[in-house]
């Protein structure tokens, strides 16, 4: 097959059509975090790379990110993702603050006490949040109430971007910065014949303010 279809069968592996997997996948826990803060970062720096993702195959794309997130009123986010296998798995958010911390993952959610108290926050009807998040959808279907969070899922998208970004370059990225930046990594031609340069991203090296030509 040719270059070109070759990506496109194996979109995952490539910036330009996933996002890289900290947007095609972490943007979850991101949206999370966005949501129980009701703000968006003002800047973030980041660290990441391929350490098992290294043959041709994996495309351009990085294997773990970590990324630190400035929101308004002095809150801290430290953000850690990776997709290597054989390693630990652990998807949840836990948010610490002045009384009480709280851990959120798609099976329950937990509030810590100080001194070891906890207490599990049931879900309705027992389910986990992938089935609450269906019977909306479905619900909305069925009573023409579409769910519209165009501008939720838009922003935490910019949010993942903004991370990768920080990786990609080595540099901090601001909420403003990400926002107005000219970045645009889908090639302007799709041809199935043209050789295709997906470089992967030097922290140092990359700059934002790039384009696919």
């Amino acid at each position: 097959m040719t270059e070109m279809e070759w990506r496109l069968r194996n979109w995952y592996y490539y910036n330009w059509l996933s996002g890289d997997f900290i947007v095609e996948q972490f943007v979850h826990n991101l949206d999370t975090i966005a949501w129980m803060t009701g703000t968006m970062p003002l800047a973030c720096t980041g660290t990441g790379g391929r350490q098992v993702r290294i043959a041709p195959e994996f495309g351009n794309i990085y294997d773990h990110f970590s990324v630190l997130y400035e929101f308004p009123e002095g809150v801290m986010l430290s953000t850690a993702c990776r997709q290597m296998d054989r390693t630990y798995r652990n998807v949840s958010n836990r948010i610490i603050g002045s009384n009480a911390s709280v851990m959120i993952a798609p099976e329950r959610t937990v509030i810590e006490w100080p001194y070891g108290e906890k207490r599990e926050i049931p879900r309705p009807d027992g389910d986990s949040a992938y089935q609450i998040q269906k019977k909306m959808l479905i619900d909305s279907i069925r009573n023409n109430q579409p769910v519209n969070e165009s501008a939720i899922v838009a922003d935490a998208t910019l949010i993942a971007i903004m991370g990768r970004e920080a990786a990609y370059t080595g540099q901090q990225v601001t909420w403003d910065q990400i926002k107005e930046s000219p970045l645009e990594l889908f090639p302007q031609e799709l041809d199935f014949s043209t050789p295709i340069d997906d470089s992967i991203a030097m922290p140092g090296s990359t700059q934002l303010d790039r384009t696919r030509l």
